[in-house]
């Protein structure tokens, strides 16, 4: 959270939270930071958007993650979101493996050369969350991509490259 200079906004009896960014690509948005596994993401793109989720939860006795938007949004400007993403891969800090992870889920996979690093990246987690961005906004140019996850030696790297695979044969 150092990285974004995140602020926890809950604390609902769980270990998971609504953390606001204050720094980074994401600033203003708010980062749903997950405990059992699954890759934090952001989930709101506005402290705005969060607080009518909140409202409507509230309203509705339910948990705010009900409302959370089915698909991470993509973020506003792509061109600084792989800016930054380039950046964190130059450093190849440890650190920053989370970080990185969680911004790949709001990349419009369109930058082959970011997503060829991506992809090629030792952290397989990288290259597993590529293939469901491709998955999810798929293209017939992403297909080496999609491929090359679909050959990839960890298994859920494979079954995600499978899934791409499949979204763009779909297409036609």
């Amino acid at each position: 959270m150092r990285a974004y200079g995140g602020i926890v906004l809950d604390d609902g009896n769980t270990s998971d939270h609504h953390v606001y960014l204050t720094r980074g690509p994401f600033a203003g948005a708010i980062l749903f930071l997950c405990h059992d596994g699954d890759a934090s993401s952001v989930v709101f793109a506005s402290l705005a958007e969060f607080l009518d989720a909140a409202r409507q939860a509230r309203e509705s006795d339910a948990w705010l993650t009900d409302f959370h938007p089915s698909t991470t949004p993509l973020h506003r400007d792509q061109a600084a979101l792989g800016s930054y993403l380039h950046a964190l891969l130059d450093i190849d800090n440890e650190d920053d493996e989370a970080v990185v992870e969680s911004a790949i889920l709001s990349l419009a996979p369109v930058d082959m050369d970011l997503l060829m690093r991506l992809t090629g990246h030792r952290h397989f987690f990288y290259a597993e969350a590529v293939a469901g961005q491709i998955a999810l906004y798929p293209t017939a140019a992403l297909r080496p991509i999609a491929q090359l996850c679909s050959e990839h030696p960890m298994p859920q790297v494979k079954w995600a490259g499978d899934s791409a695979v499949a979204a763009i044969d779909q297409l036609g």
